[in-house]
């Protein structure tokens, strides 16, 4: 079973240990660019946070609206804004 200077037999008792390399390397591989893209999704996800925190009222429905009073500027602060909803232009052709 072994040939002059014994490589056949060497061979066959480290391919477990190439094979678990290798699946070792492959799955290290896998994380690491999946780790890339969760990481690029929460950089989109928080520029996204601040655009829509930058806005003077935020909303989360497309509604459009007039600020009314900002609490953070008043005297007495507050984290309460009043705004109101714009009423539609309804067009009635008949």
């Amino acid at each position: 079973m072994t040939e002059p200077g014994g490589i056949v037999a060497r061979s066959n008792l480290l391919a477990p240990l190439y094979e678990w390399g290798a699946a070792a390397a492959e799955y290290w591989v896998d994380a690491a660019q999946r780790s890339v893209l969760f990481w690029d999704v929460m950089r989109q996800r928080g520029n996204q946070y601040r655009a829509h925190m930058a806005e003077a009222a935020p909303h989360v429905l497309d509604f459009k609206a007039e600020l009314i009073v900002d609490g953070r500027l008043l005297d007495r602060r507050s984290i309460i804004v009043w705004s109101g909803l714009c009423r539609r232009q309804v067009s009635r052709s008949i």
